[in-house]
């Protein structure tokens, strides 16, 4: 299993917004995503530490992570103190 962890600090997310974590195994053999919704679950001006997400990577030979929020144009967050735990 892979564990990815990260901060980040809302700069101007909408309540529309998510905040997504995406991964692909493989060459694009395997892909999934996390997303955390924005509505009534983050305030802008603010850190969010320690949100994470685990998925299988067993028998993997590559493996692709990233970050990226869903929503309006405009949209920004600051991506900090991301770890990556686990084996492929």
């Amino acid at each position: 299993r892979i564990k990815v962890s990260f901060s980040f600090y809302s700069v101007n997310l909408q309540h529309s917004d998510n905040v997504c974590l995406e991964y692909e195994l493989d060459n694009g053999a395997v892909t999934g995503h996390k997303c955390w919704s924005t509505l009534h679950a983050f305030e802008n001006s603010r850190w969010y530490d320690n949100m994470s997400f685990e998925f299988d990577a067993s028998d993997a030979n590559s493996l692709v992570i990233g970050l990226k929020v869903e929503g309006d144009l405009g949209d920004h967050v600051l991506i900090d103190s991301v770890s990556v735990q686990g084996q492929i």
